[in-house]
């Protein structure tokens, strides 16, 4: 490699790794604002020592993360030269470093990003196996790396691989990827697919089942983050759209520095959606807040009710209040951990777009009956928020499409106390 195309591919590889780096303690102290860490992180807490901090637990679980996103640029940057020539695979390389969604899951302790690293080296070791066919550890090695991303993301309880429907193919191009990639990165992926299929089988036979098997299987579900693994693809063929392109109609001197601005072009959507991700995400989430609040407005004495799933107060790795009792939608009360109903001194309610999680803000007024009155809120936002902004089906307090209104992470909490 060049000098020149090493300092440029070892520049894309740190602006990745700040992307994906910065922000890494959202959250905490409290270890329940990113769900899919949840499961793991209190199931390694109870392995390890039941007083573990869970909090450095997290912070392992996402550098993990994060480097293995970085090692993904490096990956797809390795897949792309071997199949066209080096100018696309830095292309490629630098639109996974931005691509937003990557960026995003990056942050977070659980076994998306860490699974699509695995798919891209698992490609790479396979395609290596057939340069080659009579060498056996190749062929082992790339069946190993496919196992370790099935079980890296079928770990855990939750729904097993399906076939993706076509209702959920059309919510993943138009939202997942649309604004996962941004629409000129989704596009150019698109007709990347188009002009590999048309120009070479060959090429198309060894890339495109890859991608297309991802979204078939693991896309399965309306959660953004299962269809992860198929942004480095589409990241490799927009670059291979775009450098084939510019390569037609520009003179071979010129080709690089175009190709670089068109490519700064199509990822300015994601990069705008990185930086704002970023800033925000480093804010202190407003059920960190409510727990502040809570120590030094409420007596030790008075009962606390809280309302799941979302809890300010989770079931592990922070301390709790002596009097907490916590909702049980069947019983429609308040219940102590002794199976008591209770009615609350005071009641912590979230509210947020994410309706299947929180009570609604058209709800909140039922709340605030004869029996309560609302003593102040936590907000997260300076205006309001669509509920078309937001993935419905991860519990995760952050829009995906836009943050114009946001301020900080977390729901808007809404304290009640009790009427006297």
């Amino acid at each position: 490699m060049r000098r020149s195309a090493r300092l440029l591919l070892t520049a894309i590889l740190l602006i990745g790794a700040a992307l994906r780096l910065w922000g890494l303690t959202f959250g905490l102290p409290h270890p329940g604002t990113r769900p899919g860490e949840i499961a793991l992180v209190s199931t390694l807490t109870a392995l390890i020592n039941y007083g573990v901090n869970p909090s450095a637990l997290l912070i392992v679980l996402r550098v993990v993360s994060a480097t293995a996103g970085v090692a993904t640029i490096w990956l797809v940057y390795r897949l792309t030269e071997r199949f066209f020539d080096r100018l696309t695979a830095i292309t490629a390389a630098f639109f996974v470093a931005i691509a937003f969604l990557h960026v995003r899951d990056s942050h977070f302790g659980d076994a998306d990003v860490a699974m699509t690293a695995l798919i891209v080296a698992a490609v790479l070791a396979l395609l290596s196996a057939i340069d080659d066919p009579t060498d056996w550890r190749r062929w082992a090695l790339g069946a190993a790396l496919a196992g370790l991303a099935a079980s890296a993301k079928y770990y855990g309880a939750g729904p097993g691989p399906g076939i993706v429907s076509g209702r959920e193919w059309v919510y993943h191009l138009r939202f997942s990827l649309w604004y996962g990639l941004g629409a000129p990165l989704l596009v150019a992926g698109l007709g990347g697919v188009a002009l590999i299929a048309a120009t070479s089988w060959k090429k198309a036979v060894m890339i495109l089942p890859f991608p297309i098997l991802c979204f078939a299987f693991v896309g399965r579900g309306h959660s953004v983050g299962t269809i992860t693994p198929v942004v480095p693809f589409f990241c490799m063929t927009a670059a291979v759209l775009l450098v084939r392109i510019v390569q037609r109609f520009v003179k071979p001197a010129s080709t690089p520095r175009l190709v670089a601005l068109v490519a700064v072009v199509f990822a300015l959507p994601s990069m705008a959606r990185d930086l704002a991700f970023d800033v925000l995400i480093r804010r202190t989430d407003t059920r960190v807040l409510a727990q502040e609040w809570i120590a030094t407005h409420v007596a030790a004495d008075d009962s606390i009710g809280q309302i799941p799933p979302v809890l300010i107060y989770p079931d592990f790795g922070i301390a709790k209040p002596p009097h907490l009792v916590t909702f049980d939608i069947k019983r429609k009360a308040f219940v102590s951990a002794e199976g008591a109903t209770i009615s609350p001194e005071w009641m912590l309610v979230p509210t947020s777009p994410l309706t299947a999680y929180t009570v609604s803000p058209d709800q909140l007024a039922t709340i605030g009956n004869r029996d309560y009155v609302r003593d102040t809120s936590i907000t997260a936002t300076h205006g309001p928020e669509m509920s078309g902004w937001f993935d419905q089906r991860d519990l995760f307090f952050m829009p995906f499409t836009t943050f114009t209104m946001r301020d900080r992470p977390g729901p808007e909490i809404q304290i009640f106390r009790r009427r006297h």
